[in-house]
């Protein structure tokens, strides 16, 4: 409500503003802009209040719009019913995912439902391709768990679905959508090289592997296969083009285009990354209609508004400020970019228009980009080149054969075959990018890469625009202009080019120079997780590494940095996304794998044994009394490792209660694994092994509170190995844990302070290295 109240002062403060003696243009511009907020705002309190229902909220018990089933009503559960709001989505381990709108008393309240496998195969009747029951507009009844989204999720919760079942079929016209999308997804699935042809046509993303999805995020290409604004366009052109053979008029033709916009978007399913794109196309026909000559960034600014005030959530999603920036990038940038390209470089007007596009959205993209994730895709650049022609094919081919596969099987199988051409090359180039060197530069992420990369950005763009600029009238006369010129434009041009070299090049390389070479243990910063690497350096080749955290862009940068080509022994201490969520940078250079026992009762498949099977890598599962060495060759080599818990008696409640305690000695120093264990775990420690004495401690749960501080004494390690991430949401590590290494004389070492951290064997000294 404050917010609505906060936004109906903005308004009227912009009509006094309005009857100020301001110019014009001036009191238009706060008219409007105020007058935005105030709707924004009040949207936001609105749906702050829906969201707020009791039915969702647990505040009263459900009166209106809930069912009681027989199996619910013998538990006393109460059956909830929602509106399915997109296409079921599935991850690579099965389970299932759709936005949906709970109907409560108040509105409709966005949430996200979450499907295990079992209960997906139970209503669906299929393990790779979804049923065409699941359309948008279906409504279902389910029982399931709430649990509050984070603030900048456009859904108001998260629900893990136990139980549902058909409330409500679509309508006709919604099924006949699905069965369109099942044809295209399912002549694909039976074409060799025909992945990506779903995903060009609707955006479906069924087939894509696990490692081809790496591959495209890699090369920067995964926006080919997120329907976007480029594939709108052409819907639209090809639209016009057709009708205007007919010769229709210019409104005429745009009718048609908007209307072929409109039956795409409902094909495609209400995503936001379409509607994002079909607006923007929507406006701009508008304008064209009218009779004016379309503005880009009125049009791009209409569309923003719009999508705010249907959205106000969507500010917070990178894909919003990315969609924007990349349009915004296009329309400025992308003309003189082709222009440079065609007159100085000498370049094909396709080609150079190609170019210009991707550099320009790049160029844009890349400090937002930075604020993600850090390092530069320059393969990117190289790959959105050499696949832009395919695109378009396979969108208007993958079209065709969807459309006529209904009516004619044979012709719809014919044209995936065709379609399955450009779907092909793409996937050659994403994999051949990625496996080629210098395909990622180093550059730092957050704040600081991002205005690193502006600022580089920004010289280089001033070089070129001074190296166009010609002096005249009296600026010719009163200076030497030409060498002025020149000299600046040699400034911005080294400043710029200078800084991305020592940045991208020299830092990097002098980093690896100064990263210490004899190591024996490193606690790779890989944010808020774990990722422990630990060998003999005797045997340098021979490495293990305990959990993967959970970004893999981090792990491999830290196993690249410290010269690891080849796991030995992957060692997942338990299930949790923090520990074993960057599995994937490693799968293609691991040999062999140790990983925790499952939950009791826990019938689902684990998605990291599912990894592990699908790269024929051998695993086992690690319980008290296992033990064994890296198996060298070499007799100076002296790593062993030993599980000290879990039993296999130990029931298992919960993933941290199947975290897998080590005992690791390399050449006379013991390394102490506590994982994510608590306070009772370390009790039961100390109570099996009471003699236990190590040199160095992997200090539990990232320094959580829940720990036994008598553990710590026990041990009497020098040094304890806190891995957290800089500023986390959890407090890690805690004062308590900081106060029991204290206690012990132990003295923590941390990853969200001093970065990655190696320690290195001198004599019977150990020797820290820190990044930060």
């Amino acid at each position: 409500m404050a917010s609505l109240v906060i936004g109906g002062l903005m308004l009227g403060a912009s009509m006094v503003f309005k009857e100020a003696q301001l110019p014009r243009c001036v009191a238009r511009f706060s008219v409007v802009t105020l007058a935005f907020l105030a709707v924004v705002s009040g949207q936001i309190a609105h749906q702050e209040w829906v969201r707020e229902a009791p039915e969702v909220s647990g505040v009263e018990q459900a009166t209106i719009r809930t069912h009681q089933s027989d199996a619910a009503s013998s538990r006393g559960n109460a059956m909830r019913e929602a509106k399915l709001a997109g296409f079921v989505e599935r991850t690579a381990t099965g389970d299932g995912w759709v936005q949906a709108d709970v109907l409560t008393s108040r509105g409709r309240v966005p949430v996200l439902l979450w499907f295990s496998k079992d209960t997906l195969e139970q209503l669906d009747g299929a393990t790779e391709i979804p049923s065409s029951r699941w359309v948008p507009g279906m409504v279902v009844r389910f029982d399931g768990s709430f649990r509050p989204s984070e603030p900048e999720r456009s859904t108001a919760y998260m629900v893990s679905v136990q139980e549902l079942n058909v409330a409500e079929s679509p309508a006709a016209w919604h099924r006949v959508i699905a069965s369109l999308r099942l044809s295209i997804i399912e002549h694909a699935s039976v074409v060799d090289g025909a992945d990506l042809v779903p995903g060009f046509t609707v955006g479906d993303t069924t087939l894509v592997t696990e490692e081809l999805d790496e591959a495209m995020k890699t090369t920067s290409l995964t926006h080919l296969i997120a329907v976007s604004g480029a594939n709108c366009a052409l819907i639209v052109a090809a639209a016009m083009v057709a009708v205007s053979y007919v010769g229709l008029g210019r409104r005429l033709r745009i009718g048609f285009g908007a209307l072929a916009l409109f039956g795409f978007t409902l094909i495609v399913g209400p995503d936001p990354s379409i509607q994002r794109a079909a607006l923007m196309a929507a406006v701009t026909l508008l304008s064209q209609f009218g009779g004016r000559r379309g503005v880009g960034f009125a049009s791009l600014g209409c569309a923003m508004i719009v999508l705010l005030i249907s959205d106000p959530w969507q500010a917070r999603h990178p894909g919003f400020t990315l969609s924007v920036a990349a349009t915004a990038g296009i329309m400025f940038w992308a003309p003189a970019i082709t222009r440079w390209l065609s007159q100085w470089a000498r370049l094909p007007m396709p080609l150079a228009l190609t170019l210009a596009v991707t550099i320009a959205a790049q160029v844009t993209c890349g400090p937002l980009l930075l604020l993600l994730q850090p390092g530069l895709a320059l393969g990117g650049i190289v790959a959105n080149v050499l696949a832009a022609p395919a695109a378009p094919l396979g969108t208007g081919i993958g079209l065709l054969a969807m459309l006529a596969a209904p009516v004619a099987p044979w012709l719809g199988h014919w044209l995936t075959l065709v379609a399955a051409v450009p779907s092909s090359w793409v996937i050659w180039l994403a994999v051949t990018i990625t496996e080629m060197p210098l395909t990622r530069l180093y550059w730092p992420g957050g704040a600081v890469g991002a205005v690193l990369l502006t600022l580089c950005q920004g010289s280089i763009i001033a070089s070129l625009w001074l190296r166009s600029m010609r002096p005249v009238g009296r600026w010719r006369a009163r200076i030497d202009a030409p060498v002025l010129l020149r000299r600046l434009w040699w400034a911005f041009g080294a400043a710029g080019i200078g800084t991305f070299v020592a940045v991208s090049i020299t830092s990097p390389v002098m980093t690896r120079v100064t990263t210490p070479g004899d190591w024996f243990v490193v606690m790779c910063d890989v944010g808020q997780g774990d990722a422990f690497l630990v060998r003999d350096p005797a045997d340098p080749g021979r490495v293990m590494l305990t959990d993967t955290g959970v970004d893999e862009t981090a792990v491999s940068a830290c196993l690249d940095r410290f010269g690891v080509t080849e796991v030995t022994l992957l060692v997942l201490s338990h299930d949790d996304a923090d520990h074993v969520g960057g599995i994937g940078a490693v799968l293609g250079r691991t040999r062999a794998a140790l990983i925790s026992r499952p939950v009791t009762g826990d019938s689902a498949e684990r998605a990291p044994e599912q990894q592990l099977q699908r790269h024929s890598i051998p695993y086992r599962i690690g319980v008290e009394g296992m033990q064994g060495t890296l198996g060298s060759d070499n007799p100076d080599a002296t790593l062993a490792w030993r599980i000290l818990a879990p039993t296999t008696e130990q029931p298992i409640t919960s993933a941290n209660g199947a975290s897998i305690v080590m005992r690791i000695d390399v050449q006379g120093v013991c390394l102490f694994m506590l994982a994510d264990t608590g306070e009772g775990d370390h009790a039961t420690i100390r109570s099996r092994y009471p003699d236990e004495r190590c040199d160095i401690v992997k200090v539990a749960h990232h320094g959580s509170k829940d720990a036994e501080a008598e553990l710590l004494e026990q041990l009497g390690a020098e040094y304890g190995l806190v891995s957290s991430g800089a500023e986390n949401r959890y407090g890690h590590p805690s004062d308590k844990a900081l106060g029991d290494l204290a206690r012990a004389k132990t003295i923590p070492l941390r990853s969200d302070t001093h970065g990655s951290i190696a320690l290195s064997l001198q004599g019977d000294r150990v020797v820290v290295w820190s990044e930060r």
